[in-house]
């Protein structure tokens, strides 16, 4: 021990100057401090994207994580998708084997009706769901909101159709009507089915069923027989309000609810004023009414309706009280999915045909247009991380060439980046939020293929069986790969929907 250490005391000093106790405790506290910095930093993002993926599991559309390559769940051979009900997915078999219920997680057979052999359409309905919202057709469609009913359609002989109405949960043939004549026209009105047509003796008839409970609840013949109607142009019109049909220059139209003759659409039609009841003078008018083909809710309680009438596409965009805040050409709609990163957003069709437009929803101000997401649309565009997806297939790029998909900034419309794509297998579109799910040919061959959403990039891709050619969804279940012989379904790796 060197000399003077042995007797050194606090303040002695005597004691060495470079004693190295005092500074180490201090390196030790800030290494220390460090640390704990860094950790509170992670806790915090960690808490941020749990907060992330909370709200995204509340946006409508959404699917099960897609952070890593999806694997093959289960794979079976059918020919038309029908729809959702809970975790079940409803399907017509091939080969006249009736209607088949799987279980989305595993493939396996929940449920059989083998009575259903001559459906050649059926359709996934709901209590309150309205017309055009379930999904119909061999592969097509999104499940429809707290499905109900399955309504079945088949030849029934003599022109009429044959509708078997199915539990969902269950199979079992809860009714079977024959509805409509020689040629007809139908809808579904939530769980009520809607037809008119022409019966074999020439007389105009229409009627709606309650599918619930199979009880008819009007019907109508026309008065008179219509002379040639069998060669005369026929034109029908169903929708949740009127039913109507012109026969050369015979017309009806009657009350969707009631059956009963609706007034003559040329008398005097009377417009009140919103907000002063003053009665606006309006000439008759020959023409036609518009015909609603969508209606869909905006912010603050806005509605827009589109309708098409004289040969025109026109959106009418209304206050929660009912007044109009404006109207133009253009076909609007909502879009696939939306997190809200765009608010006050509304997408359109150019009228002049080859855009897409960017309009202020409470304005109806056109704030963008851009041809390169107009002219190829696929399908509905996805509003994700203030950035407007479009899948367009065959649409036009930025640079002039053929585009898989393009993403824009909702303020502006400029493409911030696209994706050329040669041969498109399908351009259905899933996310998990963070990454859009597309089917593509890649060196020749199917692929599903994973894109970040910020950036285009792709995050990873895997082989799809060779017959795919469309991409349906299974909620929290992952996706229905659909080919013409095969439905391959694929899950996250550990199964986890988010």
């Amino acid at each position: 021990m060197e000399e003077g250490v042995e007797d050194a005391v606090p303040g002695d000093e005597t004691a060495p100057a470079d004693a190295p106790r005092p500074r180490a405790r201090a390196w030790r506290w800030l290494t220390g401090a460090a640390v704990l910095a860094v950790a509170v930093a992670a806790l915090a993002q960690a808490g941020v994207e749990r907060a992330d993926e909370q709200r995204l599991a509340r946006v409508a559309g959404v699917g099960p994580s897609l952070e890593e390559p999806l694997v093959q769940s289960w794979q079976t051979g059918f020919r038309g998708s029908v729809g959702m009900h809970e975790d079940t997915l409803i399907a017509v078999a091939p080969d006249g084997q009736g209607i088949v219920a799987l279980d989305a997680r595993d493939g396996t057979v929940r449920w059989r009706q083998e009575r259903v052999t001559e459906a050649s359409m059926c359709q996934l309905t709901s209590q309150d769901a309205p017309s055009g919202v379930a999904a119909t057709g061999p592969t097509a469609g999104t499940a429809a909101p707290e499905p109900a009913l399955v309504a079945c359609f088949g030849s029934g002989g003599s022109g009429a159709t044959t509708v078997h109405v199915l539990d969902p949960a269950t199979g079992s043939l809860e009714h079977t009507l024959l509805v409509g004549d020689r040629t007809s026209s139908w809808t579904l009105s939530g769980a009520d089915l809607v037809v008119i047509g022409v019966s074999e003796d020439e007389h105009v008839t229409a009627g709606r069923w309650s599918l619930r409970t199979g009880e008819q609840r009007w019907s109508y013949r026309s008065p008179d027989a219509l002379p040639d109607a069998g060669a005369a142009q026929q034109a029908f019109e169903v929708g949740d309000e009127v039913v109507g049909a012109t026969i050369g220059s015979w017309e009806v139209v009657l009350d969707a609810r009631t059956g009963e003759v609706a007034p003559d659409r040329d008398e005097e039609v009377v417009v009140v004023e919103p907000g002063t009841g003053r009665v606006l003078p309006t000439e008759p008018s020959d023409d036609p009414p518009a015909e609603e083909v969508a209606r869909f809710d905006l912010e603050d309680g806005a509605v827009a309706v589109v309708r098409l009438g004289g040969g025109t596409v026109r959106t009418e965009v209304t206050a929660a009280d009912g007044t109009v805040l404006w109207e133009r050409d253009g076909h609007a709609f909502p879009p696939q999915v939306d997190d809200g990163s765009a608010p006050g957003l509304l997408l359109m069709t150019s009228p002049e045909g080859g855009g897409l437009r960017g309009v202020d929803a409470r304005t109806g101000d056109v704030r963008w247009e851009q041809e390169a997401a107009g002219s190829g649309l696929t399908g509905q565009p996805l509003v994700l991380s203030s950035l407007v997806l479009v899948a367009t297939g065959s649409g036009r790029s930025a640079s002039g060439g053929s585009t898989g998909m393009v993403a824009l900034d909702p303020g502006s419309g400029e493409v911030v980046w696209e994706h050329t794509a040669g041969d498109v297998a399908g351009w259905e579109v899933m996310t998990d939020g963070h990454r859009v799910l597309t089917l593509e040919h890649v060196d020749g061959a199917p692929h599903l293929v994973a894109r970040e959403v910020r950036t285009g990039t792709v995050a990873w891709s895997v082989p799809a069986p060779d017959d795919a050619h469309s991409l349906w969804p299974l909620g929290d279940h992952g996706v229905l790969v659909v080919g013409n012989d095969h439905w391959t379904a694929f899950r996250p790796p550990d199964g986890r929907a988010r």
